[in-house]
């Protein structure tokens, strides 16, 4: 609604914003895709980390008996480096959205006042509509903001939903038989003793 309130009173200068505005959502859209392709190589390093250390957790008496601890400590070690410098690079790019916004906001703020007052000066606008316009400026990129913000949350939704769909549609190794064994209960005999047994 800003923009048409703009492009009304005077479409020169509602040009420059514009062009602003598309420049915010291109930048927005080309850091989305990294952003996701970085949040979801981090977040598969996460998992092999986790399920890695539940496995040396769950095995721990087997890796010290055959004296594998430091093996195992030297694979952690480099799993947790990789996995720091890839959720590095992904929240250093989610961190570029806040810098570039601000970069282009005073861009097109320094350039429509540079041309508004150049049609001042021809008598083309009056004194109110420069600040007019520069108050429309601000309350565009004040929005601006929380789109961005909104977007770097909505990649990280984005990879963590492909993450679990992965999972969800992971195929098991498990093949059921076309031809089952099916005993004869008649001729099943025998009893079942549980010794030592406790669930978690």
């Amino acid at each position: 609604i800003t923009l048409i309130f703009m492009v009304f009173t005077n479409f020169k200068l509602a040009l420059i914003s514009i062009i602003g505005v598309l420049l915010v959502f291109a930048f927005l859209f080309i850091q989305g895709n990294i952003l996701q392709k970085k949040l979801t190589h981090a977040l598969n390093l996460e998992s092999n980390i986790s399920s890695f250390s539940q496995e040396s957790l769950d095995g721990h008496k087997t890796i010290v008996s055959f004296n594998r601890t430091k093996h195992f400590y030297d694979n952690f070690v480099e799993n947790n480096k990789k996995y720091y410098n890839s959720i590095k690079k992904a929240y250093l790019i989610s961190s570029l959205s806040e810098s570039a916004l601000s970069l282009i906001s005073s861009a097109v703020t320094i350039i429509s006042l540079y041309f508004s007052l150049e049609l001042y000066l021809t008598g083309e606008i009056m004194q109110g509509t420069v600040i007019l316009f520069l108050a429309y400026l601000v309350m565009i990129f004040r929005r601006m903001g929380g789109i961005s913000r909104m977007w770097s949350n909505f990649q990280n939704g984005i990879a963590s939903a492909q993450r679990i769909s992965g999972l969800l549609n992971l195929k098991t190794h498990i093949k059921n038989s076309k031809t089952p064994y099916k005993p004869d209960k008649k001729n099943i005999k025998g009893d079942i003793e549980f010794k030592n047994m406790s669930f978690t």
